[in-house]
C-alpha cells in the first residue's frame, strides 16, 4: 500500500490494508499494532503526516518488490539435527525443534538437545541413555500419531479389546499394547493416575489427545509445575516426574490444578507459557510484533484451542 498508494496517512493506510483479503479479518488494534512494529524496525517512516518506505524496507524488501509485506507464509526450512561429532541426525520442522527440548525420539532413538541456534537453523544433539516416553518425529505429518487416531486407541483401551474383525496375530499384538495402559483410562475422560517409583512417583494425564495436542500440554506443565519435576509426552499421555520428597498424593494434586489452571486460563495467558518460536517459522514473520507472533503459533502451531476444549469437555476432577 506504501509503494502502489503514495500520499497516504496512517489512517487512511490502516483501512486500506483492513480490505486487503489477508488482513480483513484482524482487529484495528492488532492492526495498529503491526504498524508500530514497522515503524519501529524502521521498514515504514513518517513523511509529514504521510507514511513512506523506511530505511529497513528499502534495503531489505526492493529486491521482492515489495511484494512480501501482503503475505506471511509459513516457512516450511526444517532444522537439521547433529551430534558433537558432526553425525547427521534428521531434520525436525520449526515447531518439534521448540518443544522437543526435553528429548524427542527420531530415527528409532532418543535423543537430548545440547543447543539450538535459530540463525542456522541446527540443533546439536547426544543419544538419551535413558529410553522412555518421549515426543517423537517420524518426518511426515507435524506430530506423529494424530488426536483421531489417539482417540480410536483410546476407544480400544476402554473396551480392553479391539473391536474390529482383525487377524488373530494382529488382536494379541493390540491386546499386549493394551495391557501396558494401566486400567481405568479411556478416551470419553481425562484421567489422572499415579505410581510409586524406586524414588518418588510418576503421575500420568491419560488424554488420548495425540503427540502433537499432547506436546503442547506438557510444555504448559513444565511452566507451571516446579522445574525440578521432568515432563514427557506420547500419543495417549502426558507424564510427570514427581521427586521424592514430595509425597505421591501431593504430587498427584499438582498436577491435577495446573491442568485447572490451563482450562481456565485465557489463550492470551497460556500463549505466554509456550516457548516462543523463531520469527522465521513464518516467510516474514520478522515484520510481526511479537505479541501477535505468539497468538499466531498459540492458534496455528500449539493448536491451543483443542487443548483447552479437550480440557473443559473432558476434564472434571473429584478432589
Amino acid at each position: 500500500l506504501a509503494i502502489s498508494r503514495r500520499g497516504l496517512g496512517r489512517r487512511p493506510l490502516i483501512s486500506g490494508l483492513l480490505a486487503l483479503p489477508p488482513f480483513n479479518g484482524i482487529s484495528k488494534e492488532d492492526a495498529d499494532r503491526i504498524l508500530d512494529h514497522l515503524f519501529s524496525e524502521g521498514y515504514l517512516a513518517m513523511d509529514g503526516d504521510l507514511v513512506t518506505l523506511g530505511s529497513s524496507a528499502e534495503r531489505e524488501l526492493f529486491r521482492y518488490h515489495g511484494l512480501p509485506l501482503c503475505s506471511v507464509i509459513p516457512d516450511i526450512r526444517g532444522y537439521r539435527a547433529t551430534t558433537p561429532e558432526g553425525e547427521f541426525v534428521g531434520t525436525l520442522d520449526p515447531l518439534f525443534a521448540g518443544s522437543a527440548a526435553h528429548g524427542f525420539t527420531l530415527a528409532g532413538r532418543s535423543w537430548r538437545v545440547l543447543a539450538r541456534d535459530d540463525e542456522r537453523r541446527s540443533l546439536l544433539v547426544v543419544p538419551m541413555q535413558r529410553e522412555a516416553s518421549r515426543p517423537f518425529w517420524t518426518g511426515g505429518g507435524r506430530h506423529g500419531i494424530s488426536h483421531l487416531l489417539a482417540g480410536a486407541a483410546g476407544r480400544i483401551a476402554r473396551q480392553r479389546e479391539p473391536d474390529l474383525p482383525l487377524a488373530e496375530e494382529v488382536q494379541d499384538a493390540i491386546r499386549d499394547a493394551v495391557s501396558t495402559w494401566p486400567a481405568g483410562c479411556e478416551c470419553d475422560e481425562i484421567v489422572i493416575l499415579a505410581e510409586p517409583m524406586a524414588e518418588g512417583s510418576w503421575v500420568s494425564a491419560w488424554t488420548f489427545l495425540g503427540d502433537h495436542l499432547n506436546a503442547t500440554l506438557a510444555c504448559l506443565l513444565r511452566y507451571l509445575l516446579p522445574s525440578n519435576w521432568a515432563v514427557e509426552s506420547s500419543f495417549s499421555s502426558v507424564t510427570v516426574a514427581v521427586p521424592g520428597f514430595v509425597e505421591p498424593a501431593a504430587g498427584e494434586e499438582a498436577v491435577s490444578v495446573a491442568l485447572l489452571q490451563i482450562r481456565d486460563l485465557s489463550i492470551d495467558e497460556l500463549a505466554a507459557m509456550l516457548p516462543e518460536l523463531p520469527p522465521d517459522t513464518w516467510r516474514l514473520g520478522s515484520y510481526l510484533p511479537r505479541a501477535i507472533r505468539q497468538r499466531m503459533a498459540a492458534v496455528d502451531s500449539y493448536h491451543l484451542p483443542s487443548v483447552i476444549a479437550a480440557l473443559q469437555d473432558r476434564y472434571h476432577p473429584c478432589f
